[in-house]
């Protein structure tokens, strides 16, 4: 038993750490007026925190999400531990972390969820505003 706890604790640990290194494209984007809205059918917003267990499960989809759909969905994450990205939380009336946020070409928002958002989910959503995979 005593086994099984320290691979499962030594696995949980390595997740933690590669969850919270961001990604190449997630360091490109400094703030929201680098943002291109036109560019994209849908523009996908999370804000969290790097420290926040349920935004960092998130990592991953957002990670997938961004693979999946290159050309159609911008896949952006503000990490609220860095105080420069807390206008964001103010300017979306953020509640509780994660928030995801989809915009779209037109600079509307279409959708906003708290909390985990299961990557089906998310794909459904997407597939409802005409991105295919």
């Amino acid at each position: 038993m005593k086994s099984l706890n320290l691979k499962l604790s030594f696995i949980l640990l390595l997740l933690f750490l590669f969850s919270c290194t961001p990604s190449e494209n997630d360091k490109q984007i400094k703030s929201e007026e680098n943002l291109n809205f036109e560019k994209f059918k849908i523009t996908f917003i999370e804000i969290g925190s790097t420290t926040c267990i349920p935004c960092q499960m998130m990592q991953p989809i957002m990670k997938e999400i961004r693979d999946s759909f290159p050309k159609d969905v911008q896949v952006i994450f503000y990490d609220l531990n860095d105080r420069n990205n807390l206008k964001y939380a103010q300017k979306y009336m953020i509640r509780v972390i994660p928030t995801q946020i989809f915009i779209d070409s037109k600079g509307e928002i279409v959708e906003k969820h708290e909390g985990f958002f299961p990557k089906d989910e998310i794909f459904k959503f997407l597939k409802s505003k005409g991105i295919k995979q």
